[in-house]
């Protein structure tokens, strides 16, 4: 059995859904007894419909960056989640960014949590089809666990957010341009990767993982790491191959040229 990882936008998808080419590729092995993965930034709500367009077989969920995994079916195998404090402390700690227009918010492990809405949490909620959670009116309590903390930015600010010593306690994933993620030092898509290679029993040479940001790295650098054309020069100097851009069918190509059978 292998064990396929694959990353999202720009890795399984170019626009809104993967070709053909790609699902058809994915089945094969599938067909062929392998397992699946989908690590993203985004929740579970947003990472199921993806797995909906592979046939049946074992497929995982590695939500939030890897912080929380799960089974097709929403079963959580394990969480690296963080106390509900932990965002209020990092929201006060910069406040003069908020003030500046960057947008600070953080998933709990059933929702978004924001103290205002603005077009980054308004397209967080549609396109991953998650529940709102006003830390006005129902603020984050002691037993609250969260998953990561976001800032969404222009390019600018992200590459100058003042990281502070307090911050340093967090393993900081850039997952876009315009997005800075904050998770447990020891969560991201390489351990969530790991526990499912563990899970399944599976020789880590038999591991792949496809990626195109920051947030890959890891993973594409522990396992058998493809980097997609479009991929950032960290990715694909991390990667043992490069594969076409999205848009040319990367994913497809891959695992018929690279994937040892």
């Amino acid at each position: 059995m292998k064990l396929f990882v694959f990353d999202i936008d720009g890795t399984l998808i170019n626009d809104d859904e993967p070709t053909p080419e790609l699902i058809a590729a994915v089945n094969e092995r599938l067909a062929k007894g392998d397992a699946i993965a989908i690590a993203s930034g985004r929740p579970y709500t947003g990472i199921k419909p993806y797995l909906d367009y592979f046939q049946d077989g074992q497929k995982f969920s590695l939500g939030a960056n890897g912080t929380i995994i799960q089974k097709e079916d929403g079963t959580v195998l394990k969480s690296y989640a963080m106390p509900g404090s932990h965002f209020d402390a990092f929201y006060a700690r910069h406040k003069k960014e908020v003030e500046d227009g960057d947008h600070i918010y953080c998933y709990t492990e059933n929702a978004l949590g924001a103290y205002s809405k603005n077009p980054s949490v308004d397209w967080e909620l549609e396109c991953n089809f998650m529940e709102y959670r006003d830390l006005n009116n129902y603020p984050l309590a002691k037993n609250d666990n969260i998953l990561k903390i976001m800032i969404s930015a222009s390019e600018e600010a992200i590459d100058n957010f003042p990281l502070l010593k307090e911050d340093k306690e967090y393993q900081i994933l850039r997952s876009n341009p315009h997005y800075l993620e904050f998770v447990r030092k020891d969560a991201d898509k390489a351990s969530g990767t790991e526990f499912i290679r563990q899970y399944l029993k599976i020789n880590k040479k038999d591991v792949y993982c496809f990626g195109d940001q920051g947030n890959d790295v890891g993973m594409i650098a522990a396992y058998q790491g493809v980097a997609m054309g479009n991929a950032t020069e960290e990715c694909k100097k991390a990667a043992k191959f490069v594969t076409k851009p999205v848009w040319e069918n990367g994913v497809a190509y891959a695992l018929k040229h690279f994937v040892n059978n």
